[in-house]
């Protein structure tokens, strides 16, 4: 699938949703729990939550840095890109104020 910035993205198997900051140009296979994430995906029933939680308001992006996601509804995981998992942003630390 060719994502965009911008592109609001669920899947069928998770109740986690995502809204595409940074896209690769290219065509990427991205699944959550297991089902592909699409603009179209139904609702979501939601899966049994587990150890691969994914967090309202954490940006998720794959080691190159060529795509990147903002989740907006936390849901069970695994999120994956082309079978390769993202992980979780690290916060950027603030300058101190002295």
């Amino acid at each position: 699938m060719d994502i965009t910035p911008g592109l609001k993205l669920k899947s069928a198997a998770s109740t986690a949703e995502f809204i595409v900051i940074r896209a690769p140009g290219r065509d990427v296979q991205l699944t959550c729990a297991g089902a592909a994430l699409g603009p179209d995906a139904p609702d979501s029933e939601g899966a049994a939550p587990g150890a691969d939680e994914l967090l309202i308001g954490k940006r998720y992006r794959d080691e190159q840095s060529t795509v990147e996601l903002l989740c907006t509804r936390s849901g069970p995981g695994p999120l994956l890109l082309d079978g390769r998992p993202l992980a979780a942003a690290a916060a950027k630390a603030l300058p101190s104020s002295d």
